[in-house]
């Protein structure tokens, strides 16, 4: 499992990036949304461990609502435009129900990811997608993602390559296992 410093990191960028946290008390603490998102990764870890994670948006939703839920927040909906994530996924696997379930997703990580934080999701952009992607490795035998303090920077430099005007991830995808 991963220790708390690898989603301090993660949790400082949702702080500042998360702008509608829809409470009326205003953002929680750096802290509180780490706790959230270990929480939430251990929450994953087991559900993982399960085979129960797929591609389909449900998994991804069921991520999100329970991020959500930790830090007592209401998001409505993680998805800005679902059929457009299904369209994604059908275009990268094709149509094979095998392929659906997740179970050989190595070396697609970061595409996953990348879309997922610049295309489809209105809240918790990078936690949400980094425990999903974690929980996609895990049932595959893997240990989950996160990201050190030391290596957010070089993390985000090749998140950004892989958003608008380039939407290229190989270096994020080349790089994925070394940032945490």
């Amino acid at each position: 499992m991963q220790s708390h410093e690898n989603y301090k990191s993660i949790a400082l960028f949702e702080r500042f990036q998360s702008v509608n946290w829809q409470n009326d008390i205003g953002p929680p603490s750096v802290t509180d949304i780490t706790k959230a998102i270990s929480n939430s990764f251990n929450w994953v870890y087991d559900k993982a461990k399960e085979k129960s994670f797929s591609l389909s948006s449900t998994s991804i939703r069921e991520i999100h609502f329970h991020l959500s839920k930790t830090l007592d927040l209401s998001f409505e909906d993680a998805f800005i435009d679902e059929e457009k994530w299904e369209a994604f996924i059908g275009e990268m696997y094709g149509p094979d129900d095998e392929l659906l379930n997740a179970s050989n997703v190595s070396g697609s990580e970061a595409w996953i990811l990348s879309q997922l934080y610049w295309n489809h999701l209105g809240s918790f952009k990078l936690a949400v997608p980094l425990l999903y992607i974690s929980a996609l490795d895990i049932q595959n035998g893997g240990h989950g993602f996160g990201i050190s303090l030391n290596n957010i920077g070089a993390f985000l430099m090749d998140l950004s390559f892989s958003g608008p005007n380039m939407y290229d991830a190989e270096n994020l995808r080349a790089n994925i296992r070394k940032y945490v």
